[in-house]
C-alpha cells in the first residue's frame, strides 16, 4: 500500500540537532511539491537556491505484523540526512531520482516524526553535476513522498514486462509465491495467465499515431502489483528507428521542465499539460536534458504518443572522478529501472558501460545510439518583449531546419533545440535562454507556428502585420488581403521558401496587387506602376535604379501625372495607418481570419488551463495567462500593464502578489489547498482599469 505524505510539513531554514526534539518556532508548514523559494521571474542569483533546510512531518499509522515499510522520496533536490523518531537512517542523495528507504525498525505504531535535514547545493561529485550543466538545481522536496508498505514474505520484486509484435507478454520478476498476471483494457479483463509468459491475439501495438496502452496486475494473494503494459514493434537499426517495418521520422525539441517561481517543484497536472503542449505542434520526441522526469509527464507522453528520451550527462573530467563514476553507473541503473515500463521511452546511450546496464534491465528498448545527437541545433534566442520582426530570422531558421528533416526520406530524425525558455546559467544576463518555441510560461512563440502549421488543425498566424514584408505561418489553401475592406491581393505558399514542408509560409511581398483600371491605364501600365509603388513601399524611391526613374518620369508626363500624385498613391497603398484583414481559405472555405489596426480599443484576455482543481496524492495547480488584446483579439506586444493578484477560497498564489505584463502577456499560477468537501475559490487580477475574476472549484479526494 502507498500512502502519501506531501501534506503539512514543518519547514525551516538550517538544521540545528535540537529540531530532533522540537519543531523550531519559526517553522512554517509546507506542502509537497515544494522549493525552497518562490523567485522572481528572472534576475535572481543562483545562490538564492543552495544552502541547508529542515523538514519534519508528523503523521500516524498502525503498524501491522509481518509488513515492511519504506519512505519513499520521489525527488529531493540534492542531497539528504534522513531521520525517522529521532533515529538516524542514514545520508541519502537523490537530486532528480527517487529515493526508498527502508523505515521497518524506526516506525513505530502511532505518531511518528519525520525529519529531513536536506543539502541544496549542488555537489560536483553528484551526476549531473559536475559537468557542464547549465540549467539551476533550484532545491527543495521538490516531488512527493510516500509511506510504502508490503509483505516481509511474499513480495513481488523487480517486476518488468513486455509485449512484442506477435502477442506475447514477456514477464519478468522474483517471488516466492507463485503469481496470476491479469491483462486488462481498462476496466475489462481480457487475459488471466501464471507463468511468465502469454499471448495476445490481435494485440494492440503501441504507436505514436495510435498509442495504446494496457494495465497489467500481477497478484501472488500477498501482494498486487500494477504496471502499464504496452506491445511494441520497434526496431534501431541502418541509423533510423523503424516502427511496423516504416521508418520514423523523429522531430525533437529539448526540454529543461523548470517554471517561472516554482523551479521544478509542480505538480503532476502542470508536467502533463508540458507534454500535450509539444504534441500541439507535433513535436513526437521530447529530449529531457539531464535527469529523469517525474512519472507524471511520462504517463502522459505513454497516452498522447510522445517519445522521450533522457539522460545523465557524461562530460569534462567528473568521470574520472572514482565517486562520481559509481554514482552515474547506480543513478543509470535506477533510472532504467524507473521507466522501463513506459513504452514511451528510448535510448541513445553509445558507451559501453550503459548499454550493458540497458541491455541487462530493459533488453527490448530501442537504443538510438548517437543518430540525433549530431543533428541538434539552437535556432537562436528571441525574448518576450522583442519587436516582432526580429521573429522573423528565427522563423526561417526552424523553417529550414524542418525542410531539411521532410526532404531526407533516410533522416532518422532531428532535435531542434529548447521547447520552453528556461532558467540558465548560460542564458542571458536575467538568468533566462530564450531558445524556446514556447516562452517560459508556455506561450507559443511566433517560431511554434512553424510547427503547429504544419498540422491539420487550422492555424494562421501574421508575423508583424504592418511591417514591409508581413510573413504567415498557415495550412491555408490561400489567403486573401484587405485594406480598408478592399481585397488588394491573394497570397498562396511559397514554395521556393521549402519545398519540402507540407504547408510552406506566405510572404505578403508585395502590398500593392493592382492594375489601376480606375486611373484609365491598361494592364501593362498598371502592372508597371504597381511595380514602382510596391518597390518604394519596401525599400525608399532611392531603391529605384536609374532607368527606371527615368521610365517613371516618363510614364508621369504622359499621363499628365505630377509626382506628388505619384507619391500619393504611394502613401495611400503602403500606409501602415490602414485596417488590414488576411482570410485564410482551406478546401473552399473560409478557415480563419485576422484583422489588424493600429490604435485599436484594447482590453484584458483571461485564460485559465482548468477550473477545476483536485486535491489528490499533493496538491494541483494550473496556470492563468492574463494578455492584454486588441478589438480584434490581437496580442497588444508593447503593453506592460501592472496587476496585483488576491485570492478567495481554498486556493493559493505560486506567483508574486504584483507582476508586470511582458510584451503584452504574463503567466501566473495557484494551488489547490485541502478542503473537506468541494468548495468554490476566486482569483482576483486587480488593473488600472479595474478587476477581474477568475473562478475555481477546488475538491479533495476521499
Amino acid at each position: 500500500m502507498k500512502t502519501p505524505l506531501s501534506y503539512q510539513w514543518a519547514f525551516v531554514e538550517g538544521f540545528e540537532q535540537e529540531f530532533l526534539n522540537k519543531i523550531p518556532s519559526n517553522a512554517i508548514y509546507v506542502d509537497l511539491p515544494h522549493g525552497i523559494k518562490l523567485l522572481p521571474y528572472h534576475g535572481f542569483s543562483f545562490d538564492d537556491c543552495s544552502g541547508v533546510y529542515t523538514y519534519i512531518k508528523s503523521f500516524s499509522v498502525k503498524k501491522k505484523e509481518g509488513r515492511s515499510y519504506f519512505l519513499d522520496f520521489e525527488g529531493a533536490m540534492v542531497q539528504f540526512d534522513l531521520y525517522l523518531n529521532g533515529i538516524d537512517l542514514g545520508h541519502f542523495v537523490s537530486g532528480y531520482l527517487p529515493v526508498e528507504i527502508d523505515a521497518t525498525d524506526a516506525l513505530k505504531d502511532g505518531k511518528n516524526e519525520v525529519l529531513v535535514k536536506l543539502s541544496t547545493k549542488e555537489d560536483p561529485t553528484i551526476p549531473p553535476f559536475g559537468t557542464l550543466l547549465d540549467s539551476c538545481s533550484f532545491g527543495g522536496l521538490y516531488r512527493p513522498v510516500y509511506l510504502i508498505d508490503r509483505p516481509k514474505a511474499g513480495q513481488i520484486k523487480d517486476v518488468y514486462a513486455y509485449g512484442t509484435k506477435d502477442g506475447t507478454i514477456h514477464l519478468s520478476y522474483e517471488s516466492e509465491e507463485p503469481v496470476e498476471a491479469s491483462l486488462y483494457l481498462e476496466e475489462d479483463l481480457l487475459l488471466a495467465f501464471k507463468g511468465k509468459e502469454a499471448k495476445v491475439i490481435h494485440p494492440r501495438i503501441w504507436t505514436i499515431e495510435d498509442p495504446f496502452v494496457y494495465r497489467l496486475v500481477l497478484n501472488n494473494g500477498f501482494e498486487t502489483v500494477e504496471l502499464p503494459f504496452a506491445f511494441k514493434d520497434e526496431e534501431a537499426r541502418e541509423n533510423a528507428l523503424f516502427v511496423q517495418g516504416k521508418r520514423c521520422s523523429l522531430l525533437g525539441m529539448t526540454l529543461d521542465l523548470s517554471y517561472p517561481y516554482m523551479g521544478k517543484a509542480v505538480s503532476p497536472s502542470l508536467s502533463r499539460k508540458d507534454a500535450r503542449l509539444l504534441k500541439e505542434i507535433g513535436i513526437n520526441l521530447a529530449k529531457v536534458s539531464y535527469y529523469a522526469p517525474d512519472d507524471a509527464f511520462l504517463e502522459e507522453c505513454d497516452r498522447l504518443g510522445l517519445y522521450v528520451i533522457n539522460e545523465i550527462p557524461k562530460g569534462g573530467n567528473a568521470f574520472k572522478d572514482p565517486l562520481w563514476k559509481e554514482r552515474y553507473l547506480e543513478f543509470y541503473k535506477t533510472m532504467v529501472k524507473k521507466e522501463r515500463q513506459h513504452p514511451c521511452v528510448l535510448s541513445f546511450d553509445a558507451d559501453e558501460e550503459t548499454r550493458g546496464i540497458l541491455k541487462e534491465l530493459d533488453p527490448y528498448r530501442s537504443n538510438l545510439g548517437n543518430i540525433l545527437l549530431s543533428q541538434r541545433k539552437a535556432l537562436g534566442d528571441i525574448k518576450p518583449t522583442d519587436r516582432l520582426f526580429l521573429h522573423e530570422d528565427r522563423i526561417l531558421a526552424h523553417i529550414k531546419a524542418l525542410g531539411a528533416l521532410k526532404g531526407n526520406p533516410d533522416a532518422a530524425g532531428t532535435i531542434l533545440g529548447p521547447a520552453f525558455d528556461y532558467v540558465s546559467k548560460n542564458g542571458d544576463e536575467d538568468g533566462i535562454s530564450y531558445l524556446g518555441v514556447y516562452d517560459f510560461f508556455r506561450e507559443k512563440k511566433p517560431s511554434a507556428y512553424v510547427y503547429a502549421s504544419q498540422r491539420e488543425d487550422p492555424v494562421m498566424e501574421v508575423i508583424d502585420p504592418y511591417s514591409l514584408r508581413p510573413l504567415i505561418l498557415s495550412n491555408a489553401d490561400f489567403i486573401e488581403v484587405y485594406k480598408d475592406e478592399v481585397k488588394v491581393t491573394t497570397l498562396y505558399p511559397r514554395e521556393e521558401d521549402d519545398p519540402n514542408l507540407r504547408h510552406p509560409p506566405f510572404l505578403w511581398d508585395k502590398p500593392v496587387n493592382l492594375n489601376f483600371y480606375e486611373e484609365g491605364l491598361s494592364p501593362s501600365e498598371g502592372r508597371f506602376l504597381a511595380e514602382c509603388i510596391n518597390s518604394c513601399i519596401l525599400k525608399g524611391f532611392e531603391s529605384l535604379p536609374f532607368f527606371k526613374r527615368l521610365e517613371l518620369n516618363f510614364f508621369l508626363k504622359k499621363h499628365e501625372f505630377s509626382f506628388s500624385y505619384f507619391e500619393g498613391l504611394v502613401r495611400k497603398y503602403g500606409s501602415l495607418d490602414s485596417c488590414l484583414m488576411f482570410k485564410g481559405y482551406k478546401d473552399g472555405k473560409v478557415m480563419g481570419t485576422r484583422t489588424y489596426k493600429k490604435q485599436a480599443l484594447s482590453s484584458f484576455d483571461v485564460r485559465s488551463d482548468s477550473h477545476v482543481l483536485k486535491n489528490e496524492d499533493t496538491y494541483d495547480s494550473t496556470r492563468i495567462v492574463i494578455q492584454k488584446i486588441d478589438e480584434f483579439g490581437n496580442k497588444v506586444h508593447y503593453a506592460d500593464d501592472e496587476l496585483l493578484f488576491e485570492t478567495e477560497g481554498p486556493i493559493a498564489l505560486l506567483s508574486p502578489k504584483v507582476v508586470h505584463l511582458l510584451g503584452g502577456s504574463i503567466g501566473v499560477y495557484v494551488r489547490s489547498l485541502r478542503t473537506k468537501k468541494k468548495e468554490e475559490a476566486k482569483l482576483l487580477i486587480h488593473h488600472r482599469g479595474g478587476r477581474m475574476e477568475v473562478l475555481f472549484e477546488v475538491e479533495t479526494k476521499e
